[in-house]
Protein backbone atom coordinates (compact mmCIF):
# COMPACT_ATOMS: atom_id res chain seq x y z
CA UNK A 1 0.00 0.00 0.00
CA UNK A 2 1.28 3.42 -0.78
CA UNK A 3 2.56 5.91 2.07
CA UNK A 4 -0.23 8.19 2.78
CA UNK A 5 0.04 11.24 4.46
CA UNK A 6 -2.28 14.59 5.43
CA UNK A 7 -5.86 14.14 6.37
CA UNK A 8 -9.61 13.94 5.25
CA UNK A 9 -12.48 15.93 7.07
CA UNK A 10 -15.63 14.25 8.02
CA UNK A 11 -18.32 16.04 8.28
CA UNK A 12 -20.69 15.60 11.53
CA UNK A 13 -23.32 15.22 9.14
CA UNK A 14 -22.65 11.97 8.09
CA UNK A 15 -24.20 10.93 10.83
CA UNK A 16 -27.68 11.93 9.46
CA UNK A 17 -26.09 9.92 5.79
CA UNK A 18 -28.25 6.63 4.55
CA UNK A 19 -25.35 4.26 5.14
CA UNK A 20 -23.99 5.43 8.28
CA UNK A 21 -25.24 2.22 10.50
CA UNK A 22 -24.59 0.18 8.19
CA UNK A 23 -20.95 -0.79 9.18
CA UNK A 24 -19.34 -2.67 6.47
CA UNK A 25 -20.41 0.39 3.62
CA UNK A 26 -19.78 2.85 5.95
CA UNK A 27 -15.81 1.73 6.51
CA UNK A 28 -15.94 1.12 2.72
CA UNK A 29 -16.56 4.78 1.92
CA UNK A 30 -14.03 5.95 4.52
CA UNK A 31 -11.58 3.82 3.17
CA UNK A 32 -11.99 5.37 -0.49
CA UNK A 33 -12.18 8.27 0.61
CA UNK A 34 -9.12 8.09 2.86
CA UNK A 35 -7.50 6.49 -0.61
CA UNK A 36 -8.56 8.87 -2.92
CA UNK A 37 -5.64 11.07 -4.39
CA UNK A 38 -6.25 14.90 -3.24
CA UNK A 39 -4.37 16.08 -6.22
CA UNK A 40 -4.58 14.85 -10.17
CA UNK A 41 -2.07 12.23 -10.98
CA UNK A 42 -0.95 9.07 -12.75
CA UNK A 43 -0.96 5.43 -11.95
CA UNK A 44 -0.24 2.40 -14.53
CA UNK A 45 -0.58 5.22 -17.38
CA UNK A 46 -3.33 6.41 -16.82
CA UNK A 47 -4.66 10.12 -15.46
CA UNK A 48 -6.20 10.07 -11.55
CA UNK A 49 -8.24 13.05 -10.87
CA UNK A 50 -8.53 14.54 -7.24
CA UNK A 51 -10.90 12.37 -5.84
CA UNK A 52 -10.80 9.02 -7.29
CA UNK A 53 -8.82 5.76 -6.38
CA UNK A 54 -7.43 2.51 -8.24
CA UNK A 55 -8.28 -0.39 -6.69
CA UNK A 56 -9.29 -3.82 -6.35
CA UNK A 57 -12.20 -5.22 -4.31
CA UNK A 58 -10.00 -7.88 -3.10
CA UNK A 59 -7.16 -4.95 -1.72
CA UNK A 60 -9.89 -3.31 0.01
CA UNK A 61 -10.97 -6.62 1.67
CA UNK A 62 -7.67 -7.11 3.05
CA UNK A 63 -7.23 -3.57 4.08
CA UNK A 64 -10.56 -3.75 5.76
CA UNK A 65 -10.41 -6.88 6.86
CA UNK A 66 -13.72 -8.01 5.37
CA UNK A 67 -14.56 -10.47 2.70
CA UNK A 68 -14.75 -9.53 -1.06
CA UNK A 69 -18.38 -10.75 -1.03
CA UNK A 70 -18.91 -7.73 1.41
CA UNK A 71 -16.67 -5.21 -0.45
CA UNK A 72 -18.83 -5.76 -3.33
CA UNK A 73 -21.53 -5.59 -1.46
CA UNK A 74 -20.86 -2.05 0.03
CA UNK A 75 -20.14 -0.86 -3.61
CA UNK A 76 -23.15 -1.91 -5.17
CA UNK A 77 -25.11 0.18 -2.09
CA UNK A 78 -22.71 3.50 -2.60
CA UNK A 79 -23.47 3.48 -6.51
CA UNK A 80 -27.24 2.49 -5.90
CA UNK A 81 -27.33 5.74 -4.01
CA UNK A 82 -24.66 7.57 -6.35
CA UNK A 83 -21.61 8.02 -3.74
CA UNK A 84 -19.57 6.75 -6.00
CA UNK A 85 -19.09 6.04 -9.68
CA UNK A 86 -16.94 2.65 -11.06
CA UNK A 87 -15.06 2.27 -13.89
CA UNK A 88 -14.00 -1.02 -14.62
CA UNK A 89 -10.05 -1.46 -16.05
CA UNK A 90 -8.27 -4.91 -16.97
CA UNK A 91 -6.69 -4.74 -13.06
CA UNK A 92 -7.89 -2.55 -11.37
CA UNK A 93 -11.24 -0.53 -10.83
CA UNK A 94 -10.88 3.63 -11.07
CA UNK A 95 -13.56 4.75 -8.54
CA UNK A 96 -14.53 8.25 -7.96
CA UNK A 97 -15.75 9.63 -5.07
CA UNK A 98 -18.99 11.84 -6.80
CA UNK A 99 -18.78 14.33 -4.38
CA UNK A 100 -15.01 14.37 -2.84
CA UNK A 101 -14.78 18.09 -3.13
CA UNK A 102 -17.77 18.72 -1.10
CA UNK A 103 -16.42 16.35 1.77
CA UNK A 104 -12.41 17.49 1.01
CA UNK A 105 -12.76 21.68 -0.03
CA UNK A 106 -9.82 23.07 0.78
CA UNK A 107 -10.87 25.19 3.93
CA UNK A 108 -7.47 27.24 4.13
CA UNK A 109 -9.62 29.08 1.14
CA UNK A 110 -12.88 29.20 3.09
CA UNK A 111 -11.19 30.29 6.00
CA UNK A 112 -9.33 32.91 4.00
CA UNK A 113 -12.45 34.37 2.69
CA UNK A 114 -14.03 34.75 5.73
CA UNK A 115 -10.97 36.17 7.26
CA UNK A 116 -11.25 39.13 4.52
CA UNK A 117 -14.88 39.50 5.60
CA UNK A 118 -14.10 39.90 9.07
CA UNK A 119 -15.77 36.25 10.41
CA UNK A 120 -14.64 33.55 12.11
CA UNK A 121 -15.60 29.94 11.52
CA UNK A 122 -18.87 30.23 13.60
CA UNK A 123 -19.97 33.44 12.05
CA UNK A 124 -19.10 35.99 14.45
CA UNK A 125 -17.70 38.76 13.76
CA UNK A 126 -13.86 39.53 14.35
CA UNK A 127 -13.30 42.57 17.31
CA UNK A 128 -10.59 44.57 16.07
CA UNK A 129 -8.67 46.71 18.53
CA UNK A 130 -8.54 50.51 17.32
CA UNK A 131 -5.71 52.43 19.05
Amino acid sequence: MKSLNGWIKLDRKICDWGWYHDGNTMRVFVHLLLMATSKDTEYSGANIRRGEVAVTWQKIADALGMTYKEVRAAVTHLKSTGEITVTRHSKYSLVRVVNYDAYQCDDRQNGNQRAIRGQSRRGTQYKYNKK
